[in-house]
């Protein structure tokens, strides 16, 4: 089933597509690794931190120039993936469910916001 993600908690303007099952699969992966496969052996709590700084850096660049997402298409996609590990991630860390998109929450003045106008 396809979902959308919605970023602008992280502070990230992207609304991101992806099957549920590309979820379920960093949830599992999160339940079951120990920290020192993660991130490169700096664990979930650090990995989750770095992630978001690099996904905010990238957003700045992809949005300094929308045509950025076709010029450089690899590294669009490779955002992309990375916006699923971070919301699936911080989702298994804080035990929350991750944020969705839902375009009926645009229609209500008070949850437009300069993220995800």
């Amino acid at each position: 089933m396809d979902i959308k993600i919605n970023m602008s908690v992280f502070g990230v303007g992207a609304i991101v597509l992806t099957q549920s099952t590309r979820v379920e699969y960093y949830l599992q992966k999160f339940a079951t690794d120990p920290d020192y496969m993660i991130g490169g052996g700096v664990g979930k709590v650090v990995f989750a931190k770095q992630l978001e700084n690099e996904l905010l850096e990238t957003d700045r660049f992809f949005n300094s120039h929308p045509r950025h997402r076709h010029n450089y298409s690899k590294r669009w996609a490779e955002f992309m993936e990375d916006c699923v590990i971070l919301a699936s991630l911080r989702s298994f860390l804080d035990k929350k469910p991750i944020a969705l998109f839902d375009p009926i929450e645009l229609m209500h003045s008070d949850y437009m916001s300069p993220q995800v106008a």
